[in-house]
């Protein structure tokens, strides 16, 4: 699952203080089927340098807690697909604040136990979603499974 897009939907989330009740079953599985051990992820399109990440069963358990408050009442999971190794996450939001106000989200890539990558397009919403989704697209990220964690990295993000 493109990262990116999952850390830009918790911000969206702590913004809101929104509790999550929506459906997260294609989002379950990449997370479930993503191997444990050092990944390297990739900005999209280039932006910024790679990031080494220690993933861990509690790190996988965190994505998903954090993907479920991020979606929270806001928003109806209209498509949740995983066919083979290509995924599609569609999801209708609607706030009442005017700068969040209506949005769709679509995610959608390839997800296998040692790669991931996808896009994510935005349409719609208030000020702050255009701040966030600015060209409301955000794609070409990749995660890629690269050796187990060694005795010593924590788990999550690690310094470089």
């Amino acid at each position: 699952m493109n990262r990116t897009a999952t850390a830009l939907l918790a911000v969206l989330a702590a913004s809101l203080g929104g509790a999550g009740t929506a459906s997260a079953g294609a989002y379950d599985e990449i997370t479930k089927m993503q191997k444990n051990g050092m990944w390297e992820l990739r900005p999209p399109a280039g932006k910024g340098e790679p990031m080494l990440f220690c993933v861990t069963d509690s790190t996988k358990i965190g994505a998903l807690d954090t993907m479920r408050e991020a979606v929270g009442d806001m928003c109806k999971t209209e498509k949740d697909s995983l066919r083979g190794d290509q995924y599609e996450i569609v999801m209708a939001c609607s706030s009442k604040d005017p700068d969040i106000g209506n949005f769709k989200m679509v995610m959608k890539g390839t997800a296998r136990p040692t790669y991931q990558s996808g896009t994510t397009t935005v349409s719609g919403g208030g000020k702050m979603i255009k701040m966030l989704f600015p060209s409301g697209n955000e794609g070409g990220g990749e995660n890629r499974w690269l050796r187990p964690c060694k005795a010593g990295e924590k788990p999550g993000l690690q310094g470089r």
